[in-house]
């Protein structure tokens, strides 16, 4: 807690406290006298400390009016009379209200008391406890005995229940029954020998617990999957396109599927192993051939974007054709 939730709850605390006073103050029935007299005394000796020059033109105005002179002394004795008076009164009456008010909330919190403790009715230890005393030990307390036919509890003899004896098909038949009969005549020689169910024989039907009326026949086996030899040459991801691609007839096929038909077979033929030996004169000619094809291809991509047509539709083409130069490079440079 901080100093500031400290203080905060320190003052709460005061002012409960002051109010709690201040209420049981005003309550008292002398409260409102005692402040009258206190008034009244304030008033009164005030006046009488004051100097007598101040009371003359008083005593010679009722001098006028009475037609006799009255001494000094007794015109400030009667100011201080009228001014005790005064104020004694107005406070009395201020502080009568409040304490009227106070008295009455008293008085009501006591009849609601007492007409609970009328109500209420106070434990008696002797009459409902057994015990002279609430202090009086629990040992010591009389408590009655039991009675002799409490203490003995009739036993019933109950026969044993008889186990019930049920057909096999009743068995079956029972609600609640999740078991399975299995029927085989024959078993494949190619499953494992974990899949094999063996067949229930009569012997073992008759002590089975849990068998059903009904039989389940077993799937067919299936045929077992020839093992893959490591040395299985895998075909690469991009052959069964190439396959498609070859098995439609050159009209029907795209300008880029052409180029993708193009850079396989060029792939294939970069990556196949070397027959014969080629000739300078064979080397340069194919050289010669396949950058004229890159040309033709890249001037007929030039051609198509300079007659304003979709810059979207050509990117599939322009990755195509650098896919195709990426592979002629490749092939210079072997």
């Amino acid at each position: 807690m901080t100093s500031g939730q400290q203080d905060e709850t320190g003052t709460r605390t005061e002012r409960k406290t002051r109010k709690r006073r201040s209420r049981s103050l005003t309550a008292h029935r002398a409260f409102a006298p005692m402040l009258g007299l206190w008034g009244a005394a304030l008033a009164g000796l005030s006046a009488m400390v004051l100097p007598a020059a101040l009371f003359a033109p008083l005593a010679a105005m009722i001098a006028d009016l009475a037609g006799a002179s009255l001494p000094l002394v007794a015109v400030k004795a009667a100011t201080a009379g009228l001014a005790a008076l005064l104020l004694g009164g107005v406070l009395y009456a201020i502080a009568r209200r409040p304490s009227r008010a106070a008295r009455s909330d008293q008085d009501e919190a006591a009849q609601i008391i007492a007409a609970a403790g009328r109500r209420i009715r106070p434990i008696d230890p002797q009459r409902e406890l057994g015990s002279a005393s609430l202090d009086t030990p629990v040992t010591d307390i009389p408590f009655a005995a039991m009675r002799e036919d409490e203490l003995v509890v009739p036993v019933i003899d109950e026969p044993a229940a008889v186990p019930q004896e049920l057909e096999l098909a009743e068995f079956a038949a029972m609600p609640g029954r999740n078991a399975v009969w299995v029927v085989e005549d024959v078993v494949s020689d190619d499953l494992p020998a974990e899949s094999v169910v063996e067949t229930p024989t009569e012997s073992s039907i008759e002590h089975d617990p849990s068998p059903v009326s009904e039989p389940v026949a077993l799937a067919p086996a299936s045929e077992p999957r020839p093992a893959y030899r490591r040395d299985t040459l895998i075909a690469p991801p991009g052959a069964a396109a190439l396959a498609q691609l070859r098995a439609q007839p050159p009209e029907q096929l795209s300008l880029i599927q052409m180029v993708e038909r193009f850079a396989g077979a060029l792939y294939e033929h970069r990556t196949a192993p070397p027959g014969r030996a080629m000739s300078a004169q064979d080397l340069a000619a194919r050289e010669a051939a396949l950058t004229e094809a890159l040309k033709a291809l890249a001037a007929l991509s030039d051609g198509s974007t300079a007659n304003g047509g979709d810059t979207s539709q050509d990117e599939p083409l322009r990755t195509a054709l650098g896919r195709l130069q990426e592979v002629g490079g490749l092939r210079g440079a072997a």
